[in-house]
């Protein structure tokens, strides 16, 4: 056989086979770059936008709309610079909301050398928040490095790193307090007449930077370009106006919900929209109907002493009117007759979940009856110690989980919380519980709640001693070194490792921080006294 007559008889495998390594590195280059877009971006924001929302986006882009709308002011780019490894965190998200509210861009350029950090727990959403509320926000990465050194403000220049180096450069540290669209043209025109008259053609080339005021950044100012010097926290707090601020110090939203320095108003109102302090509102009447739902999933059918005990302070402590007791099967014994007798107790047959549901379950249920009637949602091992007058008269109560660990990040703690029926806080928090894993921990649920509170601060009212949580082996009952007194606490959680008394004989012999239960809990005075 010839060598072509071999080539010929073989060219449709090799045909096959070329054709074949080229879809395969195709689908290794598209795969590559959806992992891309993902990293980038959440599900719901796209990466390249259809074509009618393109071409509307550069017609509201063009000179000829802006020259209408904004007063003959040209199209204004901030160029916000990321060059750290590290999460995305509040005080970074007040510095780019402060450039979309303040200065009011028609487009930022988010320049990375590498992304935010992502956080699957929790603590860190804040640069998702952003992607949710600037919709002019487009992700771009950085190749140079040199344009995240001291020296980035003389080196800008076109290239791939920026097509169109002109407009408002700024690094990750400083947020926009006083420059506004007006005074950024002012700068412009003011930068050159230093040098020579201002022509299209010079102004639309005009670069300014900010840099913080503490950090060695090239301050030459020369011909199509200014530099603006940002002063820390303090110095804003006294000047009379500045244009920016470094962002000097760890920023928290709580840091800024009660306080009035200038740059806490002025942080309030970039994030809350509010110059005065957010405090839940207060009604004259009781936002929080007077009923318990009491979630009662483990044990057999038999109420044991410790639920009962635990609706009896409901009741006599804290003022309830009707406790609804939510379980797989209906509760029976003496302890369940008598309490029926005496108060206005229901059973709420609950078929789909068991002792075996995940904590995320119940509370997603929980949550639901809550936000449909509202009241107090707990489980069946809390005893309450003081009246709920004080907490029915705000939209919802809720406390964060104490520790001696939780020093930047806190979790809101679930396992006591009041609401009126639709409460804002819930409506929001629960479509991000439903997204969550169902086998969440307590602890990266309360992390979302928490983050959820730091945006509607309004919604809920923080008690601290709302609840004091008890670890109890045995007959010992003891409490971490966070947590509140007993007699300090509106509630105390008794949660037992092993299984619950099931005799008051056997109540009667727990301690509590060494005290015997008599004397740490109000309740058994009266319910032990009876028995």
């Amino acid at each position: 056989m010839t060598v072509a007559a071999f080539r010929s008889q073989n060219s449709p495998f090799c045909c096959l086979v070329a054709f074949c390594t080229i879809l395969f590195t195709l689908a290794l280059i598209l795969s590559n770059r959806c992992v891309q877009i993902s990293r980038l971006r959440n599900p719901f924001l796209l990466d390249d936008l259809p074509h009618q929302s393109n071409y509307l986006y550069n017609d509201l882009s063009n000179n000829t709309i802006h020259t209408t709308l904004i007063r003959q002011n040209s199209p204004l780019t901030v160029h916000y610079m990321w060059c750290r490894k590290s999460h995305f965190e509040y005080k970074h998200y007040v510095s780019v909301m402060s450039v979309a509210k303040v200065l009011r861009p028609d487009q930022i350029v988010f320049h990375y050398l590498e992304m935010p950090l992502s956080d699957k727990k929790g603590y860190f959403t804040w640069f998702e928040d952003l992607q949710q509320e600037i919709a002019m926000l487009s992700l771009k990465p950085i190749h140079r490095l040199r344009y995240c050194g001291h020296d980035f403000p003389a080196t800008v220049s076109k290239d791939s790193d920026f097509p169109n180096p002109n407009g408002v450069f700024m690094t990750d540290d400083v947020a926009v307090t006083g420059l506004s669209r007006e005074l950024f043209h002012s700068i412009l025109l003011d930068s050159c007449s230093q040098h020579h008259a201002c022509d299209k053609q010079v102004a639309e080339k005009f670069q300014l930077f900010l840099v913080p005021e503490s950090e060695p950044y090239s301050l030459a100012q020369e011909e199509g370009r200014a530099v603006l010097q940002c002063p820390i926290i303090s110095v804003f707090n006294q000047a009379n106006f500045t244009k920016c601020v470094q962002l000097n110090q760890r920023l928290f939203p709580a840091d800024i919900w009660f306080r009035n320095a200038k740059f806490d108003v002025f942080v309030r109102k970039i994030t809350y929209n509010s110059h005065v302090p957010l405090l839940p509102v207060k009604s004259t009447g009781e936002s929080i109907p007077r009923v318990a739902h009491i979630l009662r999933f483990d044990g057999d059918d038999t109420l044991e002493p410790l639920c009962y005990s635990s609706i009896k302070s409901v009741f006599v402590i804290g003022q309830m009117k009707h406790v609804f007791l939510h379980g797989h099967a209906r509760a029976t014994g003496p302890l369940w007759d008598k309490l029926i007798q005496e108060h206005a107790v229901t059973y709420v047959p609950v078929h789909v979940l068991d002792a075996s549901s995940s904590v995320h379950k119940q509370l997603l249920y929980g949550l639901h009856i809550l936000l449909q009637y509202g009241g107090m949602l707990a489980a069946c091992d809390v005893i309450v110690q003081q009246p709920f007058e004080a907490l029915l008269h705000v939209p919802a109560v809720s406390s964060v989980q104490k520790s001696q660990f939780h020093i930047i990040h806190h979790h809101m703690d679930f396992s006591v919380l009041f609401a009126s029926p639709g409460s804002v806080f819930l409506k929001t928090f629960i479509p991000a519980l439903k997204q969550m894993s169902e086998v969440s921990s307590a602890r990266d649920i309360g992390a979302v709640g928490y983050h959820i509170y730091e945006q509607l601060p309004t919604t809920v009212y923080m008690e601290t001693n709302l609840c004091s949580h008890h670890v109890c082996t045995g007959t010992q009952c003891k409490r971490s070194p966070a947590e509140s007194s007993p007699k300090q606490a509106f509630i105390t959680k008794l949660q037992f490792e092993s299984s619950r008394p099931t005799s008051f004989q056997q109540l009667r012999s727990i301690t509590i921080d060494a005290l015997d239960i008599f004397q740490s809990l109000n309740i058994f005075q009266q319910v032990l006294a009876e028995e």
